[in-house]
């Protein structure tokens, strides 16, 4: 099993997720922050754990800061961890059934307002959600929707 199979520290997802925001290559870091690459290795992989002096100076040879703000904890997902431990099987593949047939219609819905956007972009639909206004192009560079209005030419 590869550490990178197991969660990270939030210290070396952080340093990690600065690194490669920045663009950075670890011997680049190391460099910016005149320690060995082999410990920003180390820091990255949870072979060792930076102190926060360390982790802050990582950091900011990255260009970023660290900052931190003292809040009450807030136990709101370790109360839906827990409700969800003590729902049946039964009541778990019922929802499981109900989120995919959703996340499937949504995803109907996102393809279908992408396909509507396309074609207005290429003219063939007039109006922001013109649904039954489809254009009918004619030969002087004008269309007539449906309801007979007409539209083009040099007004537009």
């Amino acid at each position: 099993m590869s550490v990178y199979d197991q969660a990270p520290t939030p210290g070396a997802a952080l340093l990690r997720y600065a690194r490669m925001k920045a663009k950075l290559s670890q011997a680049e870091l190391a460099e910016r922050a005149n320690v060995p690459r082999s410990m920003v290795s180390a820091y990255e992989r949870d072979q060792r754990q930076a102190t926060l002096p360390t982790l802050i100076r990582l950091l900011r040879a990255a260009g970023f800061d660290l900052r931190m703000e003292l809040t009450p904890h807030d136990d709101h997902d370790e109360v839906l961890a827990e409700r969800e431990l003590r729902r049946s099987p039964e009541d778990r593949r019922t929802w499981n059934d109900y989120q995919s047939d959703r996340v499937t219609r949504d995803r109907a819905e996102v393809a279908a307002a992408k396909r509507r956007r396309v074609r207005t972009a290429r003219g063939l639909r007039v109006g922001p959600l013109a649904t039954d206004q489809v254009t009918m192009p004619t030969k002087q560079g004008t269309g007539r929707r449906k309801d007979g209005a007409s539209f083009g030419g040099s007004a537009w």
